[in-house]
């Protein structure tokens, strides 16, 4: 066995907390997996593979469905799936959202680099971006070129608030723990826009949700939360290819519904290469 071979978590990890839109209590357990399993969801018996095709909705997170089950917010999880460099794990859900926890990927990550990585016999496939592709929204662009590693530029901008942040993000272990603490954050405007369409129920202010205003965003470590939690959520959506990405991925004005839109942008021009390394 390589340092490249496929990984799964050693022993099975639990996890419980309210849904960030619902409010309601929802529980996972990730179990290992064998290698070419890939992530997968079970909820109800039904099996929902984490990949592009299952994403149902983009609406302030990503949500996943089949045959009429759906689990939202998976992108956080994701996230640390891909930050720990795991490929394979099944999940089982109790519950319609995965618990937000403190609103980032550090206690998913922690928790489950303290239970332990199993390396599987199998070698690690990577997916290849082979040229470039751009995905447009009116002012919002998604671009990706070719590239040996996950290499990802962000910007962000919220001129109500104030907010105008960019980053370069090198994928590497040590490089994601410096963005999993992220939390989420919402514009206050958007959180009123969020309970009028019945989300964002499950909302605690300064605990898994930062609500940034004209004065809050005065704080440069707010300021670099945002972004950075922004990074961490691409990471996350990224990983819905079904393999670890290797391109250079520029990014403006994003959010879910971008970063969806160009995996199937990517995936319709057919410019992928998936291989092992």
């Amino acid at each position: 066995m390589t340092p490249n071979n496929q990984l799964t978590v050693a022993s099975c990890v639990s996890f419980e907390g309210i849904g960030v839109h619902t409010g309601k209590l929802n529980y996972i357990k990730i179990h290992p997996a064998d290698e070419n399993t890939g992530i997968i969801f079970v909820k109800n018996r039904n099996e929902i593979k984490a990949t592009i095709k299952n994403v149902v909705s983009t609406i302030s997170s990503t949500t996943i469905g089949k045959d009429g089950e759906t689990i939202s917010t998976i992108e956080h999880l994701m996230a640390a799936f891909y930050g720990l460099g795991i490929d394979n794990a099944i999940i089982t859900v109790k519950g319609s959202e995965i618990p937000i926890l403190d609103g980032s990927s550090r206690i998913f990550f922690e928790k489950m680099l303290k239970a332990g990585l199993k390396t599987l016999d199998d070698g690690k496939f990577v997916a290849e971006l082979t040229e470039y592709v751009e995905f447009n929204d009116s002012d919002r662009t998604m671009l990706g070129k070719p590239c040996r590693e996950l290499k990802i530029e962000y910007s962000i901008g919220y001129p109500a608030v104030g907010l105008k942040e960019s980053m370069r993000y090198v994928h590497t272990m040590e490089n994601f723990r410096e963005i999993m603490d992220a939390r989420t954050f919402v514009i206050k405007q958007r959180y009123a826009d969020l309970r009028g369409l019945n989300l964002g129920k499950g909302v605690v202010p300064d605990k898994n949700t930062i609500i940034i205003d004209n004065e809050v965003i005065k704080n440069r470590a707010i300021r670099e939360n945002c972004i950075k939690h922004k990074v961490l959520d691409c990471v996350g959506d990224l990983y819905l290819i079904g393999s670890p990405l290797h391109a250079d991925i520029y990014c403006q004005k994003g959010g879910h519904g971008i970063h969806i839109g160009f995996l199937r942008k990517v995936l319709e021009a057919g410019a992928l290469k998936f291989y092992k390394i």
